[in-house]
C-alpha cells in the first residue's frame, strides 16, 4: 500500500493594539471561517484555496482561477443568529478576480427606553462586509493577491464603518504549497484598530 506523508507547518504572528479588549469585540465576525471544507482543514486551506472562498483565505490563490465559480454558505445558530457568505470568482487574462459578501445577523431584540420600559418595536443588529480581491501570477511558482473589505457594524440606531486590506502570497513547487499573508490592515471602528496577522503554512 502506497503511503503518503503530508507535512503541515503553521506559523502565526499576531500584533494587536494595547486595548485588546476593544480589538476582540469589534469586527470579530471576520474571524469566523468560511466554507465547511476549509474549516475542516484549518489553516492548511490557505495554501490550497481552490474555490471562491479564496477571497477570504488567500487571495493569491485566485491566480489559479480557470472558470467562473460561485459558492453560498449559510449557518443558522441559536437565538436566531445566522452567518452567511456568498462569493464568486472568475478568470482574468492573467490571474483571477473574486467578490463576496459576509453577513452576521443576531436576530431580533427588544427595544427599551432609558428607564427600562419595553417599547413596541424591535431592532435587528448585524455585521456586514463586502469584499473584492484579485490574484496575479508573478512566475509559474509565485503569486500575489490582495483583497479590500468594506465593513459595517450596526446596533440599533448606532452604526460604524471602516475598511481593511489583506495582502497574500502563494508559492508552489511540485506538491509543496506555501502561503503567507497580512490580514486586516486598515481603518478603525470606534477605537478598534484591526489586527495584523502573519500566517504561513506548508502542505
Amino acid at each position: 500500500m502506497r503511503k503518503s506523508l503530508i507535512i503541515f507547518l503553521l506559523v502565526s504572528v499576531n500584533t494587536f493594539p494595547q486595548n485588546t479588549e476593544v480589538a476582540e469585540k469589534s469586527a470579530s465576525f471576520l474571524k469566523i471561517g468560511i466554507s465547511a471544507r476549509a474549516m475542516g482543514m484549518g489553516g492548511a486551506f490557505s495554501a490550497v484555496a481552490d474555490d471562491p472562498s479564496a477571497i477570504y483565505w488567500n487571495t493569491a490563490a485566485l491566480s489559479d482561477t480557470l472558470k467562473n465559480e460561485i459558492t453560498f454558505m449559510s449557518n443558522k445558530w441559536a437565538q436566531e443568529t445566522s452567518h452567511t457568505f456568498l462569493g464568486m470568482r472568475r478568470p482574468l487574462s492573467s490571474g483571477g478576480i473574486g467578490i463576496g459578501i459576509i453577513r452576521l445577523d443576531y436576530g431580533e431584540f427588544e427595544r427599551r427606553d432609558e428607564y427600562g420600559v419595553l417599547l413596541p418595536d424591535e431592532f435587528s443588529p448585524y455585521d456586514f462586509a463586502s469584499i473584492i480581491g484579485v490574484g496575479y501570477p508573478v512566475t509559474e511558482s509565485l503569486s500575489f493577491g490582495t483583497a479590500l473589505y468594506l465593513i459595517k457594524e450596526k446596533m440599533d440606531k448606532e452604526s460604524a464603518e471602516t475598511y481593511s486590506l489583506n495582502l497574500d502570497t502563494l508559492y508552489k513547487r511540485g506538491r509543496m504549497r506555501v502561503s503567507c499573508g497580512f490580514k486586516n490592515i486598515g481603518g478603525k471602528i470606534k477605537g478598534f484598530i484591526p489586527s495584523c496577522n502573519l500566517t504561513g503554512n506548508i502542505v
